[in-house]
């Protein structure tokens, strides 16, 4: 019976990889049980099971009345492990990907989860045909960006395992989000929060496997069935780089077309932050007059003003699923794997529920002024951090007719009558 990876074995991977990486250094005393199963979020009876594990390896020395540390020789004894692979997996995807934070998540995510003695390994280089001349030594390919179908049937058969990243095909193992259903989730969130004139504002692609294509098609397909009208702007992916430029001239374009827009659709988390920018500057309150939402929750946009809404691009659900498979060839299972991972909505504080009587899309930062006969009442109006706002009453003077602007001081809870001295 093929052993097949447990909780302890993947904390076990997990503590090494931390020590490689220098969370944990050589002499280094580790925290008490009680602490360690709580940040790790697994039981006592797993805990001591990985550090069993990692002490017959002599990666980590108990010390009698003392604890468990971390060997002299834990890097070294890692290094041979890794220096002699009983399995060997390699990524390839394309050098402008070196900067990509969300296969870095996957890459990392993945890493922690395989057996320690799997060595993983990265080129950033295309998949080309001079590849199969001088095919690499190992077992599992994990291939990033390449779509010719007859090339990659002739790699396949060089690899215990190829597996395609980010692209589905039923001919081969591959790993994928569901970017259309992530398209799907934002045009619903939006339109169930009331709004109905939306614009949409992503990247052209010639890729028919690019994520924006299908971001695209799952929004588009959401405004058809709900008989609205769709607005998009599409630009190249070759302004990718110049796209607070761009975007402005997006948004621009839009309200021009039609100025009674109240939310934008971004395909991208850049896209959505280039376009709040663009806002800020058009003096648009994001959510007051317009809502936005974006696509892959990118590290940053829980910071940004206001947080921002968006789909969660499923960089960790991806990572585990891979280090799965390669755990089970690992073990020698003949594993097949071909998931489109569905994405999940992340709600922050970028969208709002449309109140078509809140909505002054002419002059977007001025509220209407109120009658001079509401003497004593001070209007208020929603700001996006949930605060209200409280505008200067106005009062009429004597013999004169003319409508004059009063400071008013605020309590919470309490505003006094303003005065005027004469």
């Amino acid at each position: 019976m093929n052993k097949v990876a447990n909780k302890s074995d993947i904390l076990k991977n997990r503590l090494i990889y931390e020590i490689t990486t220098g969370a944990y250094r050589f002499g280094d005393r580790l925290d008490s049980e009680r602490e360690l199963s709580g940040k790790y979020g697994v039981s006592r009876n797993t805990l001591r099971q990985a550090l069993e594990k990692l002490t017959s390896l002599q990666i980590l020395k108990r010390r009698s009345r003392q604890g468990t540390y971390v060997s002299l020789e834990a890097l070294d004894i890692i290094s041979q492990d890794i220096a002699n692979p009983q399995l060997s997996v390699l990524f390839m995807m394309p050098t402008e990907q070196v900067g990509n934070p969300l296969l870095s998540k996957l890459f990392m995510t993945c890493q922690s989860r395989i057996e320690s003695n799997v060595k993983i390994s990265i080129l950033f280089r295309s998949i080309t045909n001079d590849f199969l001349d001088n095919p690499l030594k190992v077992d599992i390919l994990v291939a990033f960006g390449c779509e010719d179908y007859h090339l990659l049937k002739k790699i396949e058969k060089k690899y215990k395992s190829l597996v395609l990243l980010n692209l589905k095909h039923d001919d081969f193992n591959y790993i994928s989000p569901n970017n259309y259903s992530g398209g799907n989730q934002m045009a619903r969130f939006i339109i169930e929060n009331g709004h109905k004139e939306i614009g949409c504002i992503g990247f052209d692609s010639s890729q028919k496997s690019s994520d924006f294509i299908d971001r695209y098609q799952g929004v588009k397909d959401v405004f058809a069935d709900a008989n609205l009208e769709f607005n998009p702007y599409c630009f190249t992916a070759e302004n990718y780089y110049k796209l607070d430029a761009y975007c402005h001239k997006a948004v621009e374009t839009l309200l021009n077309k039609k100025t009674n827009i109240t939310a934008f659709i971004c395909l991208s988390d850049m896209l959505a932050v280039s376009v709040l920018n663009s806002c800020n500057l058009m003096n648009i309150r994001i959510p007051d007059d317009i809502s936005i939402i974006g696509f892959d929750d990118q590290h940053y946009t829980q910071f940004t003003m206001p947080r921002l809404t968006t789909i969660k691009y499923p960089a960790e659900a991806m990572g585990i699923r891979l280090g799965k498979h390669i755990n089970n060839i690992y073990n020698g299972m003949d594993d097949v794997i071909q998931e489109s991972i569905v994405p999940v909505l992340i709600k922050r504080e970028s969208v709002c529920t449309f109140m078509p009587e809140s909505k002054n899309k002419k002059f977007p930062a001025v509220q209407a002024i109120p009658d001079a006969s509401m003497r004593g009442i001070t209007p208020e109006f929603p700001r996006p951090d949930g605060r209200a706002e409280n505008l200067a009453r106005v009062e009429r003077h004597k013999g004169d007719g003319e409508l004059n602007p009063a400071l008013i001081k605020k309590k919470r809870g309490n505003f006094k009558k303003s005065t005027f001295k004469h």
